[in-house]
């Protein structure tokens, strides 16, 4: 008996020319099904901080830039901010959730959403202090 494993790419099944369909005889090994339960096809993942990919920080530095330039007009201060999370999703693009805190002024955490569009501009669409 075949089976058929469709990947998919964000919350399209296959439509896409980078999606592709593997058909073999035996159902994958044990040693990739930890891979295949956790990833969670068009939703957020968590992003390393602390051990980025070139791309992946090069597009942290454009997030933390716009996050701080946003703050610098909504608080007072805008020293002392560090990274504490970012979660990416594949959408048209990539969308990153990024989460600063700052324990010396009374606003503690600004949360933005970072739109990195396809032609690799960032576009702020969301943003909260805390």
């Amino acid at each position: 008996m075949q089976i058929i494993t469709q990947i998919m790419c964000g919350a399209m099944l296959c439509a896409l020319p980078a999606c592709q369909t593997v058909i073999s005889e035996e159902p994958p090994s044990a040693e990739v099904q930890p891979e295949l339960e956790s990833m969670i096809c068009g939703g957020f993942s968590n992003v390393d901080i602390e051990n980025m990919d070139e791309d992946t920080e090069e597009a942290m530095v454009h997030c933390i830039g716009m996050v701080l330039g946003r703050i610098s007009k909504d608080a007072p201060s805008n020293s002392n901010w560090e990274l504490v999370s970012a979660r990416r999703q594949v959408v048209a693009g990539l969308n990153y959730i990024v989460v600063m805190k700052n324990d010396t002024t009374p606003v503690k955490t600004a949360t933005a959403t970072i739109w990195q569009k396809l032609d690799g501009t960032f576009q702020m669409t969301a943003f909260e202090l805390k």
